[in-house]
């Protein structure tokens, strides 16, 4: 997904923001209180950047999960991420039957996976969170991950697809919203550390010094 394709998105989700960020500002210079902080957390393009980093961080996981995966069954094809109901990063794995049907298999929630793995580093990154799956997948937690994988994709569960066009659609739709709500979770996180820093400024003005007043004054 292109930087400016998720920029225009953002924008979209961001517009009500700025606008209210702008009104505040000039509110508060009619009535002299404290500026806000200058940055409000809202950039639409630091928004969109750092959406598209997460984006492929997650790519080059699947890569490499995929990678790993053919080494074992070289029918599997296909591996990308993402989320399910409740907003958790799966892997979803695919291959191709000799009847060119198509079987898609979803892992459960990747954090559960490595924190339930016997990996000290993968428990330690699972744990620590963050939005760099990179960072959380690294060494052998990306081994976790994938001996998971080899163990129990296709056991039950699978998806089935009668051709590679089914499969296209579904997995298309699947990434749509995937792009989607990467997008918007980085615009609650700038939302939220922009309310954070203007209520830090109404705090810093209530306890700041009354300005004394020279009107009026005798001397």
């Amino acid at each position: 997904m292109s930087i400016q394709l998720i920029k225009n998105r953002v924008y979209r989700l961001t517009g009500t923001g700025v606008v209210a960020a702008a009104v505040g500002l000039a509110l508060g210079a009619c009535t002299q209180e404290p500026e806000p902080p200058a940055d409000l957390g809202l950039d639409a393009g630091e928004i969109a950047r750092q959406a598209a980093a997460e984006m492929q961080s997650d790519q080059r996981l699947a890569s490499e999960l995929l990678t790993q995966l053919q080494k074992t069954d070289p029918r599997i094809f296909d591996a990308y991420i993402e989320l399910d109901a409740q907003g958790r990063k799966v892997a979803v794995i695919s291959r191709r039957n000799d009847d060119d049907s198509i079987e898609s298999w979803t892992t459960p929630p990747i954090e559960q996976i490595l924190q339930n793995s016997q990996s000290g580093q993968g428990q330690q990154e699972a744990q620590a969170g963050g939005p760099s799956m990179g960072q959380m997948l690294a060494g052998a937690a990306m081994g976790a991950l994938a001996g998971y994988a080899l163990a129990n994709m296709f056991s039950s569960g699978a998806q089935r697809f009668g051709n590679a066009g089914q499969y296209q659609q579904a997995k298309t739709a699947s990434q749509s919203s995937y792009q989607r709500s990467v997008a918007q979770n980085h615009q609650q996180r700038a939302a939220t550390r922009a309310s954070a820093l203007r209520q830090q400024g109404a705090f810093s003005g209530n306890n700041a010094a009354p300005r004394r007043s020279t009107m009026g004054s005798g001397s």
